[in-house]
């Protein structure tokens, strides 16, 4: 059974979350709960610090569309910053680089928003 921790700042109307550890199942459905709890606040800028994930499995990834597609429907957006190892090998196989603003770090993933461009990579 793996674990996941989350720590939580804001960066004015941007919600940044960094995430460290095992995002399986169980790591999956406490991600869950910290982000539909973010979104009822109203927090649609959402950037995913991921440099300290060590693995992501497919309900991790569930989570993930999910959030982007809650996010993107009140006008927000879910960047993806700082993706590692197996982690990023991972987006790139399934195509989800494709669908999420994926950037090197965070602070470029506030920067996005700041500049009053959602990063969104949906191209349609």
């Amino acid at each position: 059974m793996g674990t996941v921790d989350i720590y939580r700042r804001e960066a004015g109307a941007v919600l940044v979350l960094e995430i460290s550890g095992r995002v399986d199942n169980d790591g999956a459905a406490t991600l869950e709960d910290v982000l539909s709890h973010a979104l009822r606040e109203g927090k649609h800028h959402l950037v995913l610090d991921m440099g300290k994930v060590t693995s992501l499995n497919s309900s991790g990834l569930r989570v993930l569309a999910g959030i982007l597609t809650h996010a993107r429907a009140a006008g927000g957006d879910l960047v993806i910053a700082a993706l590692t190892g197996r982690v990023e090998r991972v987006f790139e196989i399934i195509g989800f680089a494709q669908h999420f603003h994926v950037t090197p770090d965070a602070m470029q993933g506030i920067q996005k928003f700041r500049e009053g461009h959602p990063p969104s990579n949906d191209g349609q």
